[in-house]
């Protein structure tokens, strides 16, 4: 999902006791909880996560099942986990959002999974006491983000009564471990959330090198094909529903 960069109207004011209020943030609001929704319905078996930062929470209910949302506690501009120069805001002003999420879905399945970044800028120590805090708020997981060290790995793993989260990401502060081992180290629950970007990313350079190299794709046999995308998004089921119900097709 692509968000719009907020205006300087939706940025919180430097204290962070006074966000402001403003129907943009609502609007997004509403398209980040539908869109997760929606893609709910597609999968099956696999929880979808949506993630929200410091502007987009009240007595909202959430009522798409098998969605779970990330609550962080970054000061906006957000900057990715693993990057320099993070900020977060009070402790006592996460609470009160993990509180009103917790409200707010009411007997909804929705899964509470409050992250903290504070351990780049206010150190471990602040990050696990926020970890404890959070879970007394009523967040379901915990996710303290970017330790760097196996010890620090470790620690996250048993200091918490609830399920425990951990972020792969190939390059960054945290070390690199796989599923199965971070299962062992004590952790519940893991996402490799920029594995599919990077690969992207690197098939789209080498496609391009070829095609300005040779000046066609045709030769180059590592794409999928047009029929073979179509299958991925499922433009057959789309068609069936627009003979259905399209104007012209009843």
């Amino acid at each position: 999902m692509t968000m719009p960069l907020p205006t300087d109207t939706d940025k919180p004011s430097p204290d962070t006791k006074n966000p402001p209020r403003n129907p943009e943030g609502l609007d997004l609001l509403f398209t980040l909880t539908g869109s997760a929704g929606r893609i709910s319905l597609a999968t099956f078996g696999v929880m979808v996560l949506a993630f929200a930062v410091w502007a987009f929470l009240g007595e909202i209910s959430f009522r798409s099942s098998g969605i779970g949302i990330i609550l962080e506690d970054q000061l906006w501009p957000k900057k990715c986990g693993h990057m320099e120069g993070k900020r977060v805001i009070p402790i006592e002003e996460h609470v009160q959002k993990i509180r009103a999420a917790a409200y707010a879905r009411e007997d909804s399945d929705l899964v509470i999974i409050a992250r903290t970044d504070a351990v780049a800028p206010e150190g471990f120590d602040e990050a696990i006491k926020r970890g404890r805090a959070y879970s007394e708020a009523g967040a379901d997981v915990i996710f303290v983000e970017a330790p760097q060290n196996m010890e620090q790995m470790e620690t996250v793993s048993r200091s918490f009564d609830t399920p425990v989260f951990a972020n792969m990401v190939e390059g960054g502060k945290t070390p690199f471990l796989s599923a199965p081992e971070l299962e062992r180290l004590g952790f519940d629950m893991v996402v490799y959330p920029l594995s599919g970007l990077f690969a992207a990313t690197r098939a789209i350079q080498e496609m391009a090198v070829h095609l300005k190299k040779t000046g066609t794709t045709d030769d180059y046999d590592t794409m999928a094909t047009f029929s073979e995308f179509e299958k991925v998004i499922g433009l057959h089921d789309y068609n069936e529903l627009e003979a259905k119900f399209g104007v012209g097709h009843a």
